[in-house]
């Protein structure tokens, strides 16, 4: 697992689309797509209790927790500013054709050895998105960017916060702090390969 902090952005719109530190890997029987795992976190921050209990003091224990106003969010959604969007089949459909062929066009150039696999991943990903349609939300980058990458949330059996789908080769992996840009940031391959960090 990397050791520093990278961002995973959209390479059509340089949104970040979420980053190194949330546990990720690629999907069963598919390296085209990218599996993350989110989770809820408290906006405004948490209590932390480091296993004195009472010991340090602060604490009544007969007091009831006061409503401060904190807010739980999805960190994913959070941290990149995803936006929900209603998509029916069609729409997912007319969205994945020139998206799957923006991303095929790049790796052409960047990584042709990709293009088999990643066409090969995609299109089958695009085939469950439209199978299992209901189960699925989909998100767009916070650019609202519908040429760019789009996120697609699922929800396990029992689970109480989904896991998200990405297109692997449709990111770039960046350092943070850099916009929107994708002219500068990127991390080198090599760095990237060193880190253990999906490409």
């Amino acid at each position: 697992m990397a050791s520093k902090t990278y961002i995973f952005r959209d390479m059509v719109s340089g949104c970040e689309m979420f980053n190194i530190a949330h546990p990720h890997k690629l999907m069963a029987g598919n390296d085209a797509v990218i599996c993350v795992q989110s989770m809820m976190i408290n906006e405004n921050g948490s209590t932390i209790d480091v296993g004195g209990g009472n010991h340090f003091g602060g604490e009544d224990t007969d007091a009831a927790q006061l409503d401060d106003g904190e807010v739980v969010v999805n960190n994913i959604i959070a941290t990149a500013g995803l936006v929900e969007v209603e998509f029916k089949k069609k729409a997912l459909v007319e969205w994945a054709k020139p998206y799957l062929a923006s991303v095929k066009g790049r790796l052409e150039k960047e990584r042709p050895e990709r293009v088999q696999p990643f066409m090969q991943g995609a299109q089958a990903f695009v085939q469950t998105l439209i199978k299992e349609h209901s189960e699925y939300v989909i998100y767009v980058n916070a650019e609202l960017d519908y040429e760019g990458a789009l996120a697609f949330a699922r929800f396990d059996d029992g689970a109480t916060v989904p896991k998200f789908y990405f297109f692997r080769d449709g990111l770039g992996l960046f350092f943070p702090g850099q916009g929107t840009s994708l002219d500068v940031g990127r991390v080198p391959q090599k760095v990237a390969v060193e880190q253990g960090c999906i490409l």
